[in-house]
């Protein structure tokens, strides 16, 4: 195989190079945590930070021009896009394949379940009921808890992600939090689509935007029942003139956009953009927190990858021993702006395990 089929895009190192460019901001706020709470693990989480995507430890073949990457330093911080962008290919790469196979008999649906917007103060204990009471979404819709005249396995139900995001805004009386799921549904073809209601939520700047279905209403109320500790029943359902706003979309075929735009992390697309305090709010109030969830098929599913490592060490062993014929190589560690300038030459190519699997996978989709 020729090593320009796997060498790695200098568009991609750049998309990365831009996302941990705000990485100093984090790794500031950290140091002024440990400051505050006189703790060592806060500045151990500002030097990781700091230190993200920095270092890359590689073998270098000299006469050939090709750097193999064995490791990057990264530190899987929740506050870094760029490790957080890396998380969401791995998940997509985990779930693609029941999604292609789940799609041909069943619908993915993007869903967004949001409560009122809180204080910092109450952002904490508003994730909390979150957190408790959304499992009880996923209990009604596969039958195991009921409610009297009410049929949610109308819905088809085989499974779901949960991711969270919050969003936040300064206004007069302080910092605003959003907290909301972002979520991918798994539901039987055939669902009524027909938006005719409306409501609060159908509202943008004084004009109607959008008009809700059936099933969206149903979910609206459910959810508002569930998250303020309500029983759920037929006649506090019909009695309830809005609920929370509750946004169910079919993906229409597009479900790998779907999948990417509801697990895409934590923070709104091109976070982070922080002030301090704001950042104090959100590490406490998701600390320990699992922020991606998966239910029914999407959590109990044995994943299998389409390209299996007896492939990738298949090919990558190939590669390997073809660059050793002409030279062993130098095991060195380099910084990214060696990695930049060597991209920008063209005179060097990057090659990892990675890049082999993606040019495998695109191998075998265009066979098909």
């Amino acid at each position: 195989m020729q090593i320009d089929k796997i060498s790695i895009d200098k568009k991609t190192i750049k998309k990365s190079v831009g996302r941990v460019s705000r990485n100093e901001e984090i790794a500031e706020y950290y140091s002024l945590m440990a400051e505050d709470e006189q703790s060592e693990i806060m500045l151990n989480k500002a030097e990781a930070i700091s230190q993200c995507y920095k270092y890359w430890d590689i073998d270098h073949y000299r006469i050939q021009g090709v750097k193999d990457i064995k490791r990057i330093q990264l530190c899987k911080d929740k506050f870094c896009p760029n490790c957080q962008n890396i998380l969401s290919q791995r998940r997509e790469t985990k779930y693609k394949p029941l999604l292609d196979k789940l799609r041909k008999d069943y619908d993915i649906y993007h869903i967004v379940f949001t409560v009122p917007n809180c204080s910092s103060l109450l952002l904490n204990s508003t994730l909390d009921a979150m957190y408790q009471k959304f499992p009880y979404i996923i209990q009604y819709l596969q039958g195991s808890r009921r409610c009297k005249h009410i049929d949610y396995l109308q819905f088809g139900y085989v499974g779901a992600v949960r991711g969270v995001e919050v969003t936040s805004k300064r206004t007069s009386q302080g910092m605003e939090y959003h907290p909301h799921f972002h979520c991918l549904f798994v539901f039987r073809k055939g669902l009524d689509k027909e938006k005719k209601f409306i409501n609060d939520y159908s509202f943008s700047n004084g004009k109607i935007n959008r008009k809700f279905t059936e099933n969206e209403i149903l979910l609206q109320k459910t959810w508002y029942l569930l998250y303020n500790g309500e029983r759920l029943t037929e006649s506090k359902l019909s009695d309830l003139m809005q609920g929370y706003s509750v946004i169910a979309e079919d993906s229409k075929g597009k479900y790998h956009q779907t999948f990417k735009y509801a697990l895409k992390g934590t923070f709104k697309k091109g976070a982070p953009i922080f002030e301090y305090d704001e950042f104090k709010t959100l590490y406490k109030a998701l600390y320990r927190r699992k922020l991606i969830q998966g239910y029914g098929i999407l959590n109990r599913f044995k994943f299998e990858e389409d390209i299996t490592e007896e492939e990738i060490d298949e090919l990558y062993s190939q590669i390997i021993e073809e660059l050793k014929r002409v030279e062993d190589p130098e095991a060195v560690t380099i910084r990214l702006d060696e990695v930049i300038s060597d991209l920008e030459s063209s005179n060097i190519k990057y090659i990892s395990r990675s890049t082999i699997r993606k040019e495998l996978k695109e191998q075998k989709y265009n066979e098909v």
